[in-house]
């Protein structure tokens, strides 16, 4: 067999790595006086920090998220139950980026993100006195933006958190700390679910410990390193190819296992009848012995049907053995098949090969030192050739600096030296098509264009 099967639940505890230790310089400077403190959001670990600065701090307020997320369904309850029983206002779901916010920001020390899903402005952001620090649950800058445990998982890249000083560059800023979790957390043997409840319960453990170091004045360590950045989306849509290998099927359903959300999902077309349903399905072990390669079927061919709701199916390798999640249980003879048609964010080749999916990665990183490239030519005082001018957008700029996006003008808000990463870019891209309006119809247009990919615009990063 390929991979254990065994699932672990929410109790077990780790032994801790030597990562334990901040990795930020222990040198002091003055001291941060914290008195008032505000809490922006609601999640598992965010639960946990409040309770913690209740005890240490005055908690102005405390807000939840400001859409909503299944993960943390039945949560906003809990934050309200908390708040009461501490006598912290609470303001339930809120923009934290209305002037009314800004106002109340201005009044207290340090504000801390503990699962807000808003994009702060630098406004609130420059409003308390120390700023903003928020705890992400990936590696920064080496994972940064949306679902990073998924992603680490994906790219077999290490887990970990990073508590950080908030910019107005996503995920990027200068770091209070930075844990890197044991090797093993996560792999072919944990669910994502599991991966992200463990390092939600270390932030917590860890979180006043980090408080005392950000009060003693000690400095910030700079956001620097790999750097990769992941916009909305899951990987290949959820859609599971039983042409990958047996390591990345499993690798994939562990990745995309976050309860309550439904793992990855496939067609089943009847071998007797025309059409095809969806169905939802984990990857539970897999075979990839000599006897299961040589077993008879087409690829995606479910070859046996067991009790528990499990079933086998014929893979390019071998086999996989399959738990069905959501939908009709498949019959011996039916096929199953992703939807190899589907336009998404982040597309798997139907026929790849290899353990851990690194394309997304490499693909970052080559446009980042095609940017690199660039710059030293503009330094030279070279022309830079029209191919390259025209086909390579931007990527991620290592610099300290935040960096603020702005859709309009040539000049970054705020006076920054770092010109608009790709990153950026999408992420504003994203913001205003969340919003669905705005009053720039210039701005409304670039965006039109640039979503309904008709090519860059005269203010993309690829024209710069």
């Amino acid at each position: 067999m390929d991979a254990p099967t065994g699932e672990h639940g929410s109790e077990k505890r780790r032994r801790t790595s030597s990562s334990d230790a901040p990795s930020t310089s222990r040198d002091a400077t003055q001291r941060r006086e914290v008195k008032t403190v505000g809490f922006l959001g609601v999640s598992d670990y965010g639960l946990g920090q409040l309770e913690v600065l209740a005890g240490r701090y005055k908690v102005a307020f405390a807000t939840a998220k400001q859409g909503s997320a299944a993960h943390a369904s039945g949560l906003d309850l809990k934050l309200a139950n908390i708040c009461t029983e501490r006598g912290i206002e609470y303001l339930g779901s809120v923009d934290a980026n209305t002037s009314e916010m800004v106002a109340l920001a201005r009044k207290i020390d340090l504000v801390i993100i503990g699962g807000y899903d808003g994009i702060l402005k630098r406004d609130f952001i420059e409003a308390p006195r120390y700023g903003v620090i928020n705890t992400h649950l990936g590696m920064l800058p080496l994972n940064r933006g949306c679902f990073p445990t998924l992603w680490a998982q994906l790219h077999k890249l290490p887990q970990g958190y990073t508590t950080y000083q908030v910019g107005t560059a996503v995920d990027f800023g200068a770091v209070l700390e930075l844990y890197r979790a044991e090797d093993d957390l996560g792999c072919l043997r944990d669910t994502n679910r599991f991966v992200y409840d463990e390092l939600a319960a270390k932030a917590v453990a860890n979180f006043s410990a980090t408080l005392d170091r950000f009060e003693a004045g000690e400095a910030l360590a700079p956001c620097a390193g790999r750097e990769a950045y992941h916009k909305k989306g899951l990987p290949n849509d959820g859609w599971i190819s039983f042409r990958w290998s047996n390591v990345f099927l499993r690798r994939f359903s562990l990745a995309l296992d976050f309860a309550p959300y439904l793992p990855g999902r496939a067609r089943l077309v009847s071998a007797t009848e025309d059409g095809a349903a969806e169905l939802s399905l984990s990857i539970e072990d897999t075979d990839s012995s000599p006897a299961a390669g040589s077993r008879p079927g087409k690829v995606g061919e479910v070859l046996e049907v067991f009790a528990a709701e499990e079933f086998l199916v014929r893979t390019r390798e071998g086999t996989a053995r399959c738990r069905l999640r959501k939908g009709n249980m498949p019959t011996p003879g039916s096929i199953l098949a992703g939807d190899e048609a589907a336009a998404c964010a982040h597309p798997v080749d139907a026929d790849f090969a290899g353990e851990e999916y690194f394309l997304e990665l490499k693909q970052f990183e080559v446009r980042r030192g095609n940017l690199a490239a660039r710059q030293r030519l503009i330094a030279a005082g070279q022309v830079l050739p029209a191919t390259a001018a025209a086909g390579d957008a931007p990527a991620a700029s290592t610099s300290r600096e935040p960096m603020c996006f702005a859709l309009d003008g040539d000049e970054v808000a705020g006076g920054s030296s770092r010109p608009p990463s790709l990153e950026d870019w999408e992420q504003g891209l994203e913001l205003l098509s969340a919003a669905g309006q705005t009053h720039d119809r210039t701005a409304r247009l670039r965006a039109h264009l640039l979503l309904a990919d008709k090519g860059p615009v005269s203010n993309s990063p690829s024209n710069r």
